[in-house]
């Protein structure tokens, strides 16, 4: 749902360019190819924070380090980008100034971050009826065109052309932002073979449905109009209203009564991550000891230390773009959105380097595709995205704009800081670095009740 509402409406009409469907399809399969070597090396490791053991067991312990940090501004910033989506939407619907709706969201998703039982069941109670409205809004969309015909033109390569391309590439990639967290679960996961399955299904279901909605609410729209109309604000609902009387407005109240629902859901689902990311990282001494803080009671072993943090920077982000006058839309979820779409790049592309490095040494129990033909593929589609996301970014902001290097530079000071933290440590603790990145105990992983083990 924050795809449909929210990253849909940003990507054509702060891009201008009417391919979306295709570009969130060839996003969904860029994705897929980077994740093999990254699943295949994490899924051994089993780690709660993937990209920093993976990069450990491939690149070298500053190399994780440095993923670990930047894994922690990825899934923060993505976090609070939502954070804008929920603020426009409830201000939207009730009235009143968008930071406030903002933070009474933060505080209710800081409040229910520790309760893992209740993230699990509020995930299943949410997705299922979303994804049958999201479907049944799409079926009365193609059925009923705006220009009283489909068109194929929306799936041509030629769609793609346009100044825009590298924010529908950055935007693309941060639709795609979710279809990799499955090994941050693999701790708790009762198999290694659970964490490719359940990843290979997200990027093939995820990728379809993407697609088939942009095309959907382009044709609903009008191809001609779709990027006019857009704008970068939330896709009303109000077509429905209009083409399937009473069936369209019911669908058209269900899904933003889901939308709602939706953003609070997406914001649990990547604290969860950030949460776990931060518990690996003070569990080895990168982030400070008292940050591994787990639950206790019915929640033991939820990461409440990292659900403190991720409040915390969520709250921050949040003032910081409300004290300068920022869209809440235009302004802070793409902005945010940009930032954790060029960080995952980043991420998976080192990730895929270190595939390689980790195939190298230990070929057994792969196949040749697997060990080298993906990774290989991946360190090419990661590169190429990323010089292309970063060389097209002036669509953002604007043609000769410095604010275009605040994107790269984040995740530049992110990978430094994690390298020089990496270089004191092991001046400071040789013995501590030596454990950095290494699978943990299984007696320390978080959220044991999620694995049924009962401990």
């Amino acid at each position: 749902m924050i795809v449909f509402a929210g990253g849909i409406p940003a990507l054509y009409g702060q891009s201008g360019v009417v391919g979306v469907p295709l570009a969130l399809l060839l996003a969904a399969g860029a994705v897929g190819v980077l994740l093999v070597g990254y699943v295949a090396v994490g899924r051994r490791q089993r780690h709660s924070a993937p990209f920093y053991a993976v990069c450990a067991a491939g690149l070298g312990r500053p190399a994780a380090v440095a993923a670990g940090v930047l894994g922690l501004v990825v899934y923060g910033a993505i976090g609070a980008s939502i954070l804008g989506l929920s603020g426009a939407t409830l201000a939207a619907e009730f009235g009143g100034p968008w930071p406030v709706w903002a933070a009474a969201t933060l505080l209710v998703v800081a409040g229910l971050g520790g309760v893992s039982a209740v993230n699990v069941r509020l995930l299943t109670v949410v997705q299922v009826p979303t994804i049958a409205v999201l479907a049944a809004v799409d079926v009365v969309a193609v059925l009923t065109p705006a220009d009283g015909a489909l068109s194929a033109a929306l799936w041509s390569p030629a769609s793609l052309a346009g100044g825009g391309v590298g924010l529908v590439v950055a935007l693309g990639f941060a639709a795609c932002l979710g279809l990799d967290v499955v090994p941050a679960f693999s701790e708790e996961a009762r198999g290694e073979a659970t964490v490719a399955r359940a990843t290979a299904g997200a990027v093939v279901f995820a990728g379809l449905f993407y697609a088939l909605s942009a095309y959907a609410v382009a044709v609903a729209v009008g191809p001609a109009r779709i990027t006019a109309g857009a704008g970068g604000g939330v896709l009303p609902f109000g077509f429905l209203t209009q083409r399937w009387w009473p069936l369209g407005a019911l669908l058209a109240g269900l899904a933003g009564v889901l939308l709602m629902a939706s953003i609070g859901v997406a914001m649990l689902a990547f604290g969860n991550v950030f949460a776990r990311y931060v518990y690996s990282l003070a569990r080895d001494g990168v982030l400070p000891a008292g940050l591994a803080r787990v639950g206790a009671g019915r929640n033991e072993g939820a990461p409440v230390g990292g659900v403190v943090v991720y409040a915390v920077a969520g709250g921050l982000l949040l003032t910081v773009f409300a004290l300068v006058g920022a869209d809440p839309v235009d302004g802070m979820f793409t902005w945010l959105s940009v930032i954790a779409a060029v960080g995952l790049l980043v991420l998976l592309t080192g990730a895929n380097l270190a595939a390689l490095t980790f195939f190298r040494r230990m070929p057994a129990g792969a196949p040749w595709l697997v060990r080298v033909g993906f990774p290989l593929l991946g360190v090419a589609v990661g590169g190429t995205a990323l010089v292309v996301t970063v060389s097209h970014l002036d669509s953002l902001v604007g043609s000769g704009s410095g604010l275009v290097w605040l994107v790269p530079g984040v995740c530049v000071v992110a990978v430094l800081v994690g390298v020089g933290r990496a270089v004191w440590l092991r001046s400071t603790n040789p013995l501590g670095y030596g454990r950095l990145g290494q699978r943990p105990d299984p007696f320390t992983v978080p959220d044991r009740q999620l694995s049924g083990l009962g401990v």
